[in-house]
């Protein structure tokens, strides 16, 4: 059984706040005995406090997907999400709420975790694992477009993810967040990883910090990167002076060339470009991955949040391969000199 439980899109944090009206909310879900019905919920722009969603776990406790959308707690050190004793839980989408951090204090069979856009006051790591030990994915979404030079270690993030099978780290054209550190730190979390994607990375920053993610994870199998040339925020004519207010995005210098890869059999990278930043880093990994079997090189698609789409009159100046004779050009020079049998597929 679904259930979705809203306000308006017009609901002020003053509505949310009012108690009576919360209550009313909840209270027709909770007192339900069809509470243990439901399998499936969605919340959306609800004043949601710890003991509200006690509540709510506690009436349903056969639910298997939980979605949080837009809603809110409080503010300060406070104002975190709990998941304490949800039996039967299996997904977690948190999305758009104004949560500290995200705590997974009992979630014993919950497999898929997404969390977006955490409070921009946030401190410490927004993400705590103590007891989720089916975890296999995770997705992690930055959407907020304040500038902040809070950064968090992977290492602390996934210190308990010791079965993960997926990452997806979404930077939403906007800082990176994650702090450089030794690979051997998130041995445990990535030792089992089989997939990893790194999305919306804004097209100045370099690529070559990447490399040790890719170190960390010693049974990754496929390896995506998506670059985000343009702006959803910012206008064509903005984005040069948003890549001055940025200037950090681009020295990202977190490099160790020393080591080889022997799992990873797909390389993918969306938003590529005919120059030496992207030759450079696409080459290098050609090298390092000795059972390489697919590289999958794209354009910048159209954006799922703002519609963009490139069109070749883009202010941003792409460079990726038009025709047929361009693309060969890119396979013969990622390919040359290279000795395992690698395709290199210019979409």
């Amino acid at each position: 059984m679904q259930l979705d439980v809203r306000a308006t899109a017009d609901t002020t944090e003053a509505q949310m706040r009012d108690g009576a009206r919360r209550r009313l909310l909840l209270t027709g879900l909770v007192a339900r005995p069809r509470g243990l019905l439901i399998t499936k919920l969605r919340l959306e722009r609800l004043w949601l406090t710890a003991a509200d969603v006690a509540a709510v776990l506690g009436a349903c406790a056969r639910l298997v997907h939980l979605t949080l959308h837009g809603c809110r707690a409080g503010r300060g050190e406070g104002a975190a999400l709990a998941i304490d004793g949800a039996p039967e839980l299996r997904e977690l989408v948190v999305r758009g709420c104004g949560y500290r951090r995200v705590e997974l204090r009992r979630a014993p069979k919950l497999v898929r975790l997404t969390l977006e856009s955490w409070s921009s006051t946030t401190t410490t790591a927004p993400l705590r694992l103590a007891a989720a030990p089916c975890l296999r994915e995770i997705s992690l979404v930055n959407s907020c477009t304040r500038r902040s030079s809070q950064r968090f270690r992977l290492s602390e993030l996934l210190a308990s993810a010791t079965n993960l099978d997926c990452l997806s780290l979404n930077f939403r054209n906007e800082e990176i967040w994650i702090q450089p550190e030794d690979s051997n730190r998130f041995v445990a979390a990535f030792g089992r990883l089989t997939t990893l994607s790194l999305c919306r990375i804004f097209d100045e920053c370099d690529l070559l910090w990447t490399l040790y993610l890719l170190k960390a994870a010693p049974s990754l199998r496929k390896f995506s990167i998506g670059v985000q040339k343009h702006s959803c925020q910012y206008g064509g004519s903005e984005v040069k002076q948003r890549q001055i207010l940025f200037p950090e995005k681009r020295n990202m210098f977190w490099i160790d060339f020393n080591f080889q890869h022997y799992h990873l059999a797909q390389l993918e990278i969306c938003g590529f470009e005919a120059n030496d930043k992207y030759m450079i880093f696409t080459r290098l990994i050609m090298e390092q991955a000795k059972n390489l079997k697919v590289v999958i090189l794209s354009d910048e698609k159209t954006c799922d949040e703002c519609d963009f789409q490139d069109d070749g009159t883009s202010s941003t100046g792409s460079s990726y391969p038009k025709n047929k004779e361009e693309k060969r050009l890119i396979q013969k020079q990622l390919t040359e000199g290279i000795s395992s049998p690698v395709r290199v597929l210019v979409l």
